[in-house]
């Protein structure tokens, strides 16, 4: 590239020099006018500098992209020719291959299996071998709680196995696992044997000592029943004893508790005699206080009869003399104040 001013080449393989028409220059040139940014764009003259100066910029770049596509478009058109051809051949190709690739890979996968099934045989042929001399080594394991005459019989069948029937290329393992199992069975054996002559001996010791002491137990229970059918008599005996007291002092009890049943009811009546007698003093004395309350009452209900009179009296001279101002006659006057009276009387009562 270069930066003297001249237009943008780059120069492929291809004798064809590629040509866009934005310079180095133009573009140092934006480098400098634009190097200074306004960041305060709420002022309108700052903002409309950023954004005039991004729609020159954009400008720029919009044509090189156009001239990019431009110079492009013939080769895009070659590749995909030689996409195209390259297709039509390979499928061409695929049409002879496809089948013999489909057979040879059926035919890969049959030997594949049948590999795979002898293979499987064969270690099964293997581990079946393996197993039945394990077997055999293992019986002397599996019999050490068994009896002497139960290994001498294992002992017999071992010593009529022929390995050469099915032990195949392990048969000289299978004769050398045959004969040391059967060794070691016959030595388990005479250890059994002598184990259960012992055995035998203190059974027979055991079986002695169980009756001996059978017999003993025996005596020993017959002696504990004659002692326990003793006590039982003298248990009877004390029983009837204790029962005769026990008898006695319930019918004690009975009659104690009868006569504090007596004298507790004997005090209840008493208690409810007093408190009938205390009841009835209180009545009187209640009927002496309400008779001397109401006394009081009426005393006082004549007094306030008696001043209200007065009082009422007293009104009506008054209101006579005020009345005789507008009659001529006190009869006269004393009419006006009954009417008078019983107009306020009808008042009253018709507005409560």
């Amino acid at each position: 590239m270069s930066g003297n001013g001249e237009l943008l080449k780059v120069q492929p393989e291809m004798n064809d020099i590629i040509t866009y028409n934005v310079t180095m220059k133009q573009i140092g040139e934006l480098k400098v006018k634009y190097a200074d940014v306004p960041t305060g764009l709420t002022v309108k003259e700052n903002y409309e500098a950023v954004r005039l100066g991004i729609a020159e910029i954009k400008k720029l770049r919009s044509s090189v992209e156009s001239r990019r596509k431009e110079l492009k478009a013939d080769a895009l058109e070659y590749g995909r020719n030689v996409d195209n051809a390259a297709k039509e051949i390979k499928e061409a190709l695929l049409e002879i291959e496809t089948p013999m690739k489909l057979i040879k890979t059926e035919f890969d996968e049959q030997k594949e299996l049948e590999k795979r099934e002898a293979t499987r045989k064969e270690e099964e042929r293997i581990d079946n071998i393996q197993g039945l001399i394990a077997s055999i080594k293992a019986s002397v394991e599996s019999n050490i709680s068994s009896t002497s005459d139960t290994i001498n019989t294992v002992i017999d069948g071992l010593k009529l196995e022929k390995p050469e029937k099915w032990a195949d290329e392990f048969v000289d393992k299978a004769k050398i696992v045959i004969s040391e199992t059967i060794a070691k069975l016959e030595e388990l054996s005479a250890m059994k044997r002598t184990s259960e002559q012992v055995d035998e001996e203190a059974k027979k010791r055991e079986e002695e000592d169980a009756k001996r002491r059978a017999e003993e137990t025996k005596n020993r229970e017959a002696e504990i029943a004659k002692q326990q059918k003793k006590l039982a008599e003298q248990q009877a005996i004390i029983d009837e004893q204790n029962s005769k007291i026990k008898e006695a002092e319930e019918k004690a009890k009975a009659q104690e508790e009868k006569a504090k049943a007596q004298e507790e009811k004997a005090k209840q009546v008493k208690l409810a005699e007093e408190r009938r007698m205390a009841q009835e003093l209180l009545a009187k004395e209640k009927a002496e206080s309400d008779r001397k309350e109401e006394e009081k009452r009426k005393a006082e209900q004549k007094i306030k009869e008696k001043e209200a009179r007065e009082q009422d009296e007293q009104r009506t001279d008054e209101m006579v003399n005020l009345a005789k101002k507008y009659t001529k006659t006190v009869a006269d006057a004393k009419l006006l104040i009954s009417n008078i009276k019983e107009g306020c009387y009808k008042y009253i009562k018709w507005t409560c």
